[in-house]
C-alpha cells in the first residue's frame, strides 16, 4: 500500500530519475515496486508489448465504437459539430456528451484515438508562444487504409506510447534502483507474430488479448487469466488535495509561472482553483504541468549549487 508520504518520498527524486519532464504518474508507484523487488532479485520480467500487440486496452473498444457512430453523421454536420465542440477547449475534457463532441471532427480513427489519449485538449495554449509538435498520433489513419481502425491504433501506440512513455518508465525507474527489467513480449519474432494475426485471435466479444490469455490458461487457473483489467495508475488526485498540496501549490503560484515565463498562469491555474473546489477532474492536466515545473526547479537548483562550489 502507498500514501502520499511515500510519494512525496519520491517525487522530488523523479526528475533526476527521468532527466526530461516526464508525466506518467504511473511512474511513482513503478519505482516504488521496481525498489521493492530490487531487495530480493537483480533482474524482472515485464509484461509490456502484450496491450499493444494483442488489442489489450480498454480504450480501444471505445475508440472503435465512437467511430462507428459517428460514421452514420453526415461528414459536414461532423465537421461543424467538432468546430463548436473545440471552441470549449478544456472544457470538453469533462466527458460524456462533451467529449463525444470534441471527435466529431475526425478524420478517420486516428483522430479518434488521439482524443481518447490526449490529456490537455489544446497543449500549446499552457505554453507561452508554443505551437504543438506534430507526432504519428496526427495522422488520420496510421496505416493509411492498409489495415483496420483496430491495428491502425495498436500501431500508433507500438510506434510511440510504448517505447516513449511505458518502455522509458520502466527502464529508468528499474535502472535507478540498479534493476534489469527485460520485456519477453517485445522479443521480435513474437512481435513479427502477433502483426501477422487476424484480430479474432486478439479480440473476441467477451474479452481481449485472446491468444495470450488461452496461453496463460495453461499454467495458472482461469479465475486468474480473466481477472478484470488493472491498470498501475496513482491516486494522483488525492494526493494533490493531500500530502502534495502544498508542493504543488508552490509550483503552480501565479506570480512564479509570470516570472518563469514558461508557462500560462492564466491557462495553468484555473485549473488549479476549479481542481481543489472540487469542480472538475484536472489532476491528469495538472500533473504534466508539475512536472515539467519539478524538473526545471530541480535543475535551477542544481545550476546555482554548481555556481556556488
Amino acid at each position: 500500500y502507498v500514501s502520499g508520504a511515500d510519494a512525496l518520498a519520491v517525487v522530488p527524486q523523479l526528475p533526476a530519475m527521468f532527466d526530461e519532464p516526464f508525466a506518467d504518474a504511473s511512474q511513482v508507484p513503478t519505482a516504488l515496486v521496481a525498489r521493492l523487488a530490487r531487495q530480493g532479485v537483480t533482474v524482472a520480467l515485464s509484461g509490456d508489448g502484450g496491450d499493444e500487440l494483442f488489442f489489450g486496452y480498454t480504450r480501444y473498444v471505445r475508440a472503435l465504437r465512437n467511430w462507428q457512430m459517428l460514421g452514420r453523421v453526415p461528414a459536414p454536420l461532423r465537421r461543424w459539430m467538432g468546430a463548436r465542440a473545440h471552441q470549449q477547449g478544456e472544457a470538453s475534457r469533462t466527458g460524456g456528451l462533451a467529449a463525444l463532441l470534441a471527435e466529431t471532427g475526425a478524420r478517420g480513427i486516428g483522430d479518434v484515438y488521439r482524443n481518447r489519449i490526449s490529456r490537455w485538449r489544446d497543449p500549446a495554449a499552457a505554453v507561452i508562444g508554443a505551437r504543438e509538435a506534430g507526432s504519428f498520433y496526427d495522422l488520420a489513419d496510421p496505416l493509411h487504409g492498409a489495415g483496420t481502425p483496430a491495428d491502425a491504433m495498436m500501431l500508433a501506440d507500438f510506434v510511440s506510447y510504448l517505447p516513449d512513455d511505458l518502455l522509458c518508465k520502466v527502464d529508468r525507474t528499474s535502472m535507478a534502483v540498479s534493476l534489469e527489467a527485460r520485456a519477453p513480449l517485445l522479443d521480435w519474432r513474437v512481435a513479427e507474430f502477433a502483426w501477422s494475426l487476424p484480430l479474432g485471435f486478439k479480440r473476441s466479444e467477451s474479452t481481449s488479448k485472446v491468444l495470450l490469455k488461452r496461453v496463460l490458461g495453461r499454467y495458472v487457473p482461469q479465475s486468474m487469466v480473466h481477472r478484470p483489467k488493472r491498470g498501475f495508475g496513482a491516486p494522483v488526485s488525492d494526493w494533490l488535495k493531500g500530502d502534495l498540496k502544498p508542493w504543488a501549490d508552490e509550483l503552480l503560484q501565479p506570480a512564479r509561472l509570470e516570472r518563469e515565463g514558461v508557462l500560462s498562469a492564466a491557462a495553468v491555474q484555473p485549473l488549479w482553483q476549479q481542481f481543489l473546489g472540487g469542480q472538475r477532474k484536472w489532476h491528469t492536466h495538472l500533473w504534466n504541468v508539475l512536472m515539467f515545473q519539478a524538473w526545471q526547479d530541480h535543475w535551477r537548483q542544481m545550476r546555482a549549487g554548481v555556481k556556488r562550489d
